[in-house]
């Protein structure tokens, strides 16, 4: 029997941060932390990523666990 892996992410969390490069021009900067409940694992535990930058995260699931959905 297959466990339906559906709730494959306790936290994501999202925290935007300003830093700010020079007086005129200020960077967005958001860090993300991923953490995997029971089932499986994720591929990246989050990091600092620039405003607009693209971020892929794969989830893995644990031997008897599927995969379904964010």
């Amino acid at each position: 029997m297959i466990n339906i892996f559906k709730n494959f992410l306790g936290v994501i969390s999202f925290l935007l941060v300003i830093n700010s490069c020079s007086k005129d021009t200020p960077v967005v900067k958001y860090t993300l932390s991923v953490s995997a409940s029971e089932g499986g694992t994720v591929d990246k535990t989050g990091g600092s990523y620039d405003e607009g930058s693209s971020v892929v995260i794969t989830a893995i699931p644990n031997e008897g666990y599927e995969f379904i959905e964010w």
